[in-house]
């Protein structure tokens, strides 16, 4: 392999974990956000996260985890079920995800 061709794998290898670093960035800010709303909201309530998490049938570990922003990949449903649970509907919780992050927030390209 020649020199340059070296150079270009290691140019190549940079590009591809500079692109994987901001996915997880815009990713973890995403998890963030929805987080730091759940918990606003659940705090605003005045409810534990035990009492909520048995109000929706999610594990008191779950929840924390969402609050936390710990959880790797969670579901869909899961985010559904907290947002029945803090009496709150789940496009208006979204809606203020969206508001937080900023009308330049994209998901476009995240895995």
């Amino acid at each position: 392999m020649s020199s340059f061709e070296n150079v270009q794998n290691i140019i190549t290898t940079n590009m591809k974990y500079m692109q994987e670093s901001e996915e997880q960035l815009r990713r973890k800010l995403l998890f963030e956000t929805i987080g730091k709303i759940i918990k606003k909201h659940r705090k605003s309530q005045n409810k534990s996260m035990f009492a909520l998490a048995n109000e929706c049938s999610l594990s008191r570990s779950t929840w924390y985890d969402i609050e936390n922003a710990s959880c790797k990949e969670p579901a869909l449903a899961t985010y559904w079920k907290i947002s029945e649970a803090l009496d709150i509907p789940f496009d208006v919780l979204m809606a203020e995800v969206r508001e937080t992050l900023g009308e330049n927030f994209s998901l476009s390209g995240l895995n």
